[in-house]
């Protein structure tokens, strides 16, 4: 079963895949397949030729030897050919869904540059999530078809991986984000060591990456000890249903208020001042607010307009910027959410100066 993917996640895929790199690795598949395949026969007609000549045990033994390599050599040479197969229709359906999301983007310059032309930025957005969907099931389906293969060939599924180093966190950054968390594989039926594909599914660990484990202030999401009971989660509540909880208490706050979240919404995606705001745009901004809340390994004691706040401090990997979340502390709507922003240099300044005094939970 596969996990949804965050908003805009399936079209960021489609931007990015490189065409050229699957078409030559494709023709490399290919070619690969002739080669051995054409080594199969070889070793056919070496068998053909001369075993039904040899009577000894040994030469028994060395035909039998020779008839398995030749059924090894067909299947790897088939297998080969598949692959070249599967990525030629991968690259396809890569091209289809990009010209659908040609035409996302070609309706969102018309709405941008003309404020008169006829569009919809709603329909817009359906060629877009359409466009990401149909990649989304061929990466899916090729994606598994090739572990498959992988683990189907004579010598079985690749090992267990070593886990990688932990990188240590600079002393300003465990300031602001908590102490260090560490790699570790997950377990599956029968013990068996399990890991998180590209989408977050659980799956064997030779075919995704460690489950990165975070020690966080107060157990899970820092901010939860600041809300009080205002958050209702679970006890042992995953990363996804908190981060869920905060998104749908965030979008109900009234600092998510369109007049004003859109202003930010725009600075995150460099839009022009009044440029309309696209539904997918701030679905996408408010799972990263949300995601920024509940990894929050520190809560550090902040001021929005000269208002007591319970601020933190988010890198986003995908845009590798800094991301800013503010819930207030005190007055008519403690225990809300804010605002989120980019930080200018001095505020960000400010925030790690504000976390250097900041101890324990």
């Amino acid at each position: 079963m596969s996990t949804e993917l965050p908003e805009g996640e399936a079209v960021r895929r489609l931007r990015t895949v490189d065409i050229d790199t699957l078409e030559r690795n494709a023709i490399a598949m290919s070619d690969a397949s002739a080669q051995v395949l054409d080594t199969a026969v070889e070793v056919r007609r070496l068998v053909e030729s001369s075993v039904p000549y040899w009577q000894s045990a040994e030469h028994v033994a060395w035909a039998e030897q020779l008839a398995l390599a030749d059924r090894r050599l067909a299947g790897a040479g088939d297998a080969l050919e598949e692959v070249a197969s599967l990525l030629q229709r991968l690259i396809v359906e890569t091209h289809a869904a990009r010209s659908e999301l040609k035409i996302f983007d070609q309706m969102v310059a018309e709405a941008y540059t003309d404020p008169y032309a006829p569009g919809d930025l709603d329909e817009a957005g359906r060629y877009a999530e359409r466009a990401g969907d149909e990649y989304h099931r061929a990466e899916v389906r090729t994606r598994a078809r090739l572990w498959d293969l992988g683990d189907a060939a004579p010598l079985g599924a690749a090992p267990t991986p070593p886990l990688p180093l932990t990188p240590r966190r600079t002393w300003w950054q465990s300031l602001l984000v908590g102490p260090d968390g560490y790699h570790t594989w997950g377990r599956g039926p029968g013990g068996t060591a399990t890991g998180v594909d590209e989408d977050g599914n659980t799956v064997p660990a030779h075919r995704g990456r460690p489950v990165y484990v975070e020690v966080k202030q107060g157990g899970i999401g820092g901010l939860l000890s600041k809300l009080g009971r205002r958050l209702r989660v679970p006890n042992g509540a995953s990363l996804k249903e908190l981060t869920e909880a905060f998104a749908d208490d965030i979008a109900r706050s009234y600092g998510w208020r369109p007049g004003h979240i859109d202003d930010h919404v725009r600075e995150w995606y460099h839009l022009a001042e009044g440029t309309p705001v696209a539904p997918w745009m701030k679905s996408e901004f408010l799972d990263k607010v949300a995601t920024a809340v509940a990894r929050s390994g520190k809560v550090i004691p902040g001021s929005l307009r000269g208002q007591p706040t319970h601020a933190m401090v988010y890198f986003d990997q995908a845009t590798k910027r800094r991301l800013v979340v503010h819930y207030h502390a005190s007055g008519q709507y403690a225990g809300q959410f804010a605002s989120a922003f980019i930080p200018t240099a001095k505020q960000y300044d400010e925030l790690l100066r504000r976390a250097a005094s900041v101890r324990g939970t």
